[in-house]
């Protein structure tokens, strides 16, 4: 398998560590899931690696490749995977996960969205989110990082509020916010700036208060 998935394209990952001595095992068990995905419509590729572990242990990656979404989804219901993996986790696998990669679905995300949002939307979302992050971590930090020279202080906070609003919240948002950010209606973009404005008024209330 070679490049990057296109915005069609869905990549799904199972990531197992084994013992060395069922190594044969699970490279049979991916023989097999890919003769599954073979049959499904929509495979397109497969990669798989291996890392020795210092403690004995194998970690097997495997990354299958979707034409789609719906792709993706119909192998993952397919009852012969899920009984493989379950013959698996309770024969040889000493953990085991697996997961429908996150670029892919952020790609098959933007791709459904006709336009970029609006920046100036984009930017209230970040000042809904961004706002109660600084307080919690204020309030919740004054004897830990109140303790710290000002500088690492400011450090460390704006490492935590970025990471958790870039990471976590921002994205939340812009899922709930979906059809606000995209479309054209004022009435609709006046309720939906309402909403995140009457959030922002709500926080500062309850921080007031605190």
């Amino acid at each position: 398998m070679t490049g990057s998935a296109s915005a069609e394209q869905f990549d799904y990952l199972i990531q197992a560590k084994v013992r060395q001595s069922d190594l044969a095992e699970c490279k049979k068990l991916h023989d097999s899931l890919r003769q599954a995905a073979l049959q499904s419509e929509g495979f397109i590729d497969q990669q798989t690696s291996y890392r020795q572990l210092d403690n004995g242990f194998v970690e097997c990656h495997r990354t299958l490749r979707f034409r789609d979404v719906q792709s993706c989804l119909a192998w993952i219901d397919s009852p012969f995977r899920r009984r493989l993996i379950n013959q698996a986790e309770a024969n040889f696998v000493h953990q085991f996960q697996s997961r429908v990669h996150k670029p892919s679905f952020d790609l098959w995300l933007t791709s459904q969205l006709p336009d970029p949002p609006p920046i100036w939307k984009m930017n209230l979302l970040i000042w809904l989110a961004l706002y109660p992050s600084v307080m919690l971590l204020s309030l919740m930090s004054v004897d830990t990082l109140g303790e710290l020279p000002l500088a690492l202080n400011v450090l460390i906070s704006t490492a935590i509020t970025v990471a958790v609003t870039g990471w976590i919240l921002v994205p939340l948002l812009a899922q709930v916010y979906q059809e606000w950010l995209q479309t054209q209606s004022q009435r609709f973009n006046l309720i939906g700036s309402a909403s995140i404005l009457a959030l922002l008024i709500i926080f500062y209330a309850i921080f007031s208060s605190s």
